[in-house]
């Protein structure tokens, strides 16, 4: 039985041998980490420690996180102040979409431009593409837009454009996620605690 400080250290061993495993500077690592924002500290003290160690000629770290949601905490700016100090980096903000370039996401979605639902849809994301997709998915599937072909979307329920989505973007996957089967949803629920 080992005391945590012990465990912990064990982990982070562990954790490090299987990150250096896998990039050297025969065959270069990209490293890849999303929504840094919600990264608990043991993670980020195990990428820390990796990019400290890594021959930075054989590994490219990507860590994205988004501006609008906070740094979940004091460890995330710390963390990405440190890389600074680690290797040559570069940081690159992306802004919010425009209204014009969620109408066109929509517009490519529906098949030809239709300014009321991409206005209405760019109004409820944001700026957030996910948000722009997942938003009009939802109304076509309850039938507040209807049509396409040759006759194009329509407008069938106004209130449902306007009022937005119950729950969000992460309601309505996870209400897609229960339409599936018992065992994609295990696999989906194994691939988030993986990350």
């Amino acid at each position: 039985d080992l005391a945590p400080e012990r465990r912990q250290q064990r982990f982070l061993n562990v954790a490090l041998d299987a990150l250096q495993a896998l990039g050297d500077r025969d065959s270069p690592l990209v490293l890849v980490v999303d929504d840094v924002q919600w990264a608990d500290e043991g993670s980020l003290l195990v990428l820390r420690r990796f990019l400290e160690s890594a021959d930075t000629r054989s590994v490219l770290g990507v860590f994205v996180h988004r501006t609008d949601a906070g740094l979940g905490g004091e460890s995330v700016p710390a963390f990405l102040e440190a890389l600074g100090g680690l290797a040559e980096t570069r940081r690159l903000v992306l802004d919010p979409l425009t209204e014009g370039q969620i109408a066109a996401i929509v517009d490519s979605m529906l098949g030809a431009p239709n300014p009321e639902i991409a206005s209405a849809v760019a109004a409820q994301a944001k700026g957030n593409p996910l948000y722009a997709v997942e938003f009009l998915r939802s109304l076509v599937e309850s039938g507040a837009i209807q049509g396409g072909g040759k006759e194009g979307w329509r407008v069938a329920d106004r209130s449902l454009l306007d009022e937005g989505q119950g729950g969000g973007v992460t309601g309505k996957i996870a209400e897609r996620v229960e339409l599936l089967g018992d065992e994609e949803r295990a696999v989906i629920r194994l691939a988030a605690v993986l990350g």
